[in-house]
């Protein structure tokens, strides 16, 4: 049998060592502040997003009351048709902007919750994550970036069009 027995000096230095139950304590603690820092974060979101969707019912609104009164001022057929197609033209960029808007609040809430983390993790000593939160930051400008390009290609077209009118 080939047991291993410590020395007594092993022992002691080992104890020595040994967190303390205040340590645990602390680390509870901004264990604690860490996940009600990321919550408030996820709810701040959260009502952003609830913010756009509000904005959103009370600008169709308003364009849907508008098109209904004109409506009412048409005698041909045309008329109502091209109604049909400024209202399908209008509700597809304000469809685009409504998912951007909140593509970029859910971009936003997720770099806060990671810097949130980030700073959790150096107060302990090490910066694990924030390469990460650097890292989060560089595709949400390349990517809005495209988003910006995307919709200037797509809607120059139609602002042309409308414009022309």
């Amino acid at each position: 049998m080939n047991a291993r027995t410590n020395k007594p000096g092993q022992v002691k230095a080992a104890a020595q060592h040994a967190p303390s139950g205040d340590y645990w304590a602390q680390l509870s603690v901004k264990q604690a502040a860490w996940a009600l820092d990321n919550s408030c974060a996820l709810v701040r979101g959260f009502e952003a997003m609830r913010k756009v969707q509000l904005n959103a019912a009370h600008q169709a609104l308003a364009q849907l009351q508008a098109a209904r009164e004109r409506l009412q001022r048409f005698d041909s057929t045309t008329e109502a048709m091209s109604l049909q197609t400024e209202l399908a033209q209008q509700d597809g960029a304000a469809a685009l902007r409504y998912w951007r808007d909140l593509f970029d609040i859910g971009m936003k809430t997720q770099q806060e919750m990671a810097k949130t983390m980030a700073t959790a993790f150096s107060q302990q000593g090490s910066d694990v994550l924030g390469a990460a939160v650097e890292a989060t930051r560089a595709p949400t400008a390349d990517m809005n970036g495209a988003f910006d390009q995307w919709m200037r290609r797509f809607f120059s077209p139609i602002e042309t069009a409308s414009t022309a009118r």
